[in-house]
């Protein structure tokens, strides 16, 4: 409640309303009447909610764009490479699957990728997440 008075002068002030001297005590009032704070709170709920979706779209953006480096192996022999992408390589991901064609070489498991005779063609890997 502290919160909606300073709120409404800033308000004002951007749209060009001073409030004179004279109005001081109708302005105190109106910062403490029931439909004033009911909506300076649905506005604080609604300023917060997108403050989270901002971040959570933030967030999406970064694990769609994350580069995964994964270091050479030895030309006719089986790689793998272990994947853990929630302690080590995204931060703030929840449950994912990974689904890939296998005719191109590549096999996974739960935390392990292994690759036999990779094919050096564009294939689609898709990566479907949630966030924590």
């Amino acid at each position: 409640m502290n919160d909606v008075k300073p709120y409404l002068e800033k308000l004002l002030q951007q749209n060009g309303i001073q409030i004179e001297n004279r109005h001081s005590t109708i302005f105190e009032a109106f910062t403490k009447e029931e439909e004033s704070i009911i909506s300076f709170n649905l506005i604080r709920k609604t300023q917060l909610h997108m403050i989270e979706k901002w971040k959570e779209k933030i967030q999406i953006e970064e694990i769609k764009t994350k580069h995964i480096i994964v270091s050479n192996g030895t030309v006719g022999k089986q790689y793998d490479f272990i994947l853990d992408f929630k302690n080590n390589l995204i931060s703030g991901l929840g449950e994912y699957k990974i689904e890939l064609d296998e005719n191109i070489g590549i096999t996974l498991t739960p935390k392990r990728i292994d690759f036999l005779e990779f094919q050096k063609k564009q294939e689609n890997i898709l990566f479907c997440f949630s966030l924590n």
